[in-house]
């Protein structure tokens, strides 16, 4: 029986068309990452994590392209839930000796676009500035962190 999903399933076929060794991690009770990936002497503990459509894009899907639609959305949410379901995966499996590798497909739609701000903003948050003023100081203090 094949349960894999269409992003496990093109995974799959990258690394053969690349001639990366993939070797499917066997399920057991726990969560386990899904596969062992060989790049000459390095292994990587690798989860593959999908993003499927929800109600809302399929709402949307109605008004793409049309002057209702509200153009591309960063889906930060979504793969930070993803990121986050996968990370205990590949830690189990890595069992601290191997790196890992969170790989995220995008299944939704050509509105969620998963690129390097989408994921930068799952992982570490929005990014912003806070003004203001130190006590007893007449200097401005400019502070970038994490929102």
């Amino acid at each position: 029986m094949n349960n894999r999903t269409i992003s496990e399933e093109l995974f799959e076929r990258l690394c053969s068309t690349r001639g990366v060794g993939c070797a499917r991690i066997p399920e057991t009770a726990q969560k386990t990452a899904d596969y062992r990936v060989s790049l000459g002497p390095i292994t990587l503990i690798t989860e593959v994590k999908q993003l499927d459509p929800t109600d809302e894009d399929r709402k949307l899907a109605k008004v793409w392209g049309t002057p209702g639609s509200p153009g591309a959305l960063a889906p930060s949410d979504r793969v930070q839930g993803l990121l986050d379901d996968g990370y205990p995966q590949v830690k189990r499996s890595s069992e601290g000796k191997w790196p890992t590798m969170i790989v995220v497909y995008n299944n939704s739609s050509d509105w969620n676009w998963i690129d390097t701000f989408t994921v930068a903003k799952a992982m570490f948050g929005s990014y912003g500035f806070v003004l203001g003023l130190r006590a007893n100081q007449a200097s401005l203090v400019i502070c970038l962190h994490s929102m």
